[in-house]
C-alpha cells in the first residue's frame, strides 16, 4: 500500500471490517461452495473418503494457519532478515463470522474447495500419472490459483488479511514462502489422502481415519516449523553472511 492508503486504513479501518452481516454472508457462501465440493467428492470417492478430505483439510488448514500466525506473533523477533531488520509477525486475518483459533471459517472452507478441485483436475488431466506426479500437479495448480487470489484478497480494497512487512522476498506483494507453502501442503495432503484405501485395507477404516487425522494435525505443525526455520533462519542467515543488503520485490509499491 501507499502511505496515503495506510493513512486511510488508520482513519477509516479495514474495508467492511465492522460489517458482521457481510462477513456471515461470505461464510454462508463458502459453506455452500464447500457443500457442492463435498457432494462431488462423495459421489466419486464415497462418503468415507470425502469426509476424510473435508475434515482433514479443515483441521490441516486451521492449525497450520493458526500456528504460523502465532509463531510469527510470539517468535518473530528471533529471526534476522538480510536487509538488517528483524521479523515481527507474519500475517493476520481481519474478517470472519466464525473462527477456528486464529483462522476464519472461510479460509478453512476455501482451502478445502481449492485443494479438492486441484487434486480432482490433476487426476483427470493426467490419469496415467503416478501418485507423486498427480500430487505435484495438484500442488502446482493450487499455487497458480493462489498467485492471483492472494494479491486481490490483500489489496487495499479488500484487506481480508494483512501481511507483516518483514519477508525479504515479496512476489506481487505476497511473501514467496506463502506460494511454496501452498504447493507443499496440497502435495503432501494429496499423497496421504490417496493412500487412505491402502491404509484401510491394512488397518480398517476407523484406524486409517485416526492415523490420517493424526498426520494432518502433526503435519500442520511440521510444515509451519519447516518454513519458519528454513526460510527465515537458514535462508535469512545465509543471505546475511553473503552480504546481501537488498533483494527482489515485484512490485515494490504493493
Amino acid at each position: 500500500m501507499t502511505e496515503a492508503e495506510r493513512q486511510k486504513v488508520r482513519s477509516e479501518g479495514i474495508p467492511d471490517g465492522e460489517s458482521l452481516p457481510v462477513q456471515f454472508a461470505v461464510d454462508l457462501f463458502m459453506i455452500l461452495v464447500s457443500w457442492f465440493c463435498y457432494r462431488h467428492a462423495r459421489d466419486n470417492y464415497g462418503f468415507w473418503m470425502a469426509s476424510c478430505f473435508f475434515i482433514g483439510s479443515f483441521i490441516f488448514t486451521g492449525l497450520e494457519e493458526s500456528v504460523w500466525i502465532l509463531s510469527g506473533r510470539y517468535l518473530g523477533g528471533l529471526a534476522s532478515l538480510p536487509p538488517g531488520g528483524v521479523l515481527f509477525g507474519t500475517y493476520w486475518f481481519t474478517k470472519g463470522g466464525f473462527w477456528f483459533v486464529e483462522t476464519p471459517l472461510v479460509a478453512c472452507l476455501g482451502w478445502f474447495a481449492i485443494a479438492y478441485s486441484c487434486v480432482w483436475v490433476a487426476g483427470k488431466v493426467f490419469p496415467r500419472m503416478d501418485l507423486w506426479g498427480r500430487a505435484a500437479v495438484g500442488g502446482l495448480i493450487a499455487m497458480g490459483t493462489d498467485l492471483w487470489a492472494d494479491p486481490v484478497a490483500t489489496s487495499p480494497e479488500l484487506m481480508n488479511w494483512v501481511w507483516a512487512k518483514g519477508d525479504f522476498f515479496l512476489f506481487f506483494g505476497i511473501p514467496f514462502y506463502n506460494f511454496v507453502g501452498w504447493f507443499l501442503l496440497i502435495f503432501l495432503f494429496a499423497i496421504f489422502w490417496e493412500k487412505l484405501p491402502d491404509m484401510a485395507s491394512r488397518w480398517g477404516e476407523r484406524e486409517a481415519s485416526i492415523r490420517f487425522l493424526a498426520v494432518c494435525t502433526s503435519g500442520a505443525f511440521a510444515v509451519a516449523v519447516f518454513i519458519f526455520v528454513f526460510w527465515f533462519v537458514v535462508s535469512g542467515g545465509v543471505l546475511s553472511l553473503l552480504g546481501v543488503n537488498h533483494v527482489f520485490w515485484i512490485p515494490p509499491w504493493w
